[in-house]
């Protein structure tokens, strides 16, 4: 869409095409209504709550993926610790 279209359609001096309108709809994920202000307020709540539930899960798997990191990470230490026990005895039997 050129700039002077947008420009037109925005002094409403030319309409917006439904194929355009899909097109931005789709461009910024959001309902074809939404684009012709024809939203009703229980979509916005609905959309609101449905972000929320996201931000929740997102939040979870946060939780989760640190617990994971910190328990691999105690291994970890727990396994240096165990090869340096090893590396030390060998060194011990060679003397």
């Amino acid at each position: 869409m050129h700039q002077t279209t947008v420009a037109k359609i925005e002094r409403g001096a030319r309409p917006l095409r439904v194929a355009e309108a899909t097109a931005l709809a789709e461009v910024f994920e959001m309902p074809l209504m939404t684009v012709f202000g024809l939203d009703s307020p229980m979509a916005h709540t609905t959309n609101h709550d449905s972000r929320q539930r996201e931000l929740e899960q997102a939040r979870k798997r946060v939780d989760h993926s640190r617990d994971n990191l910190y328990s691999v990470a105690q291994q970890h230490a727990y396994l240096l610790a165990e090869v340096e026990k090893l590396i030390l005895q060998m060194s011990g039997d060679n003397e």
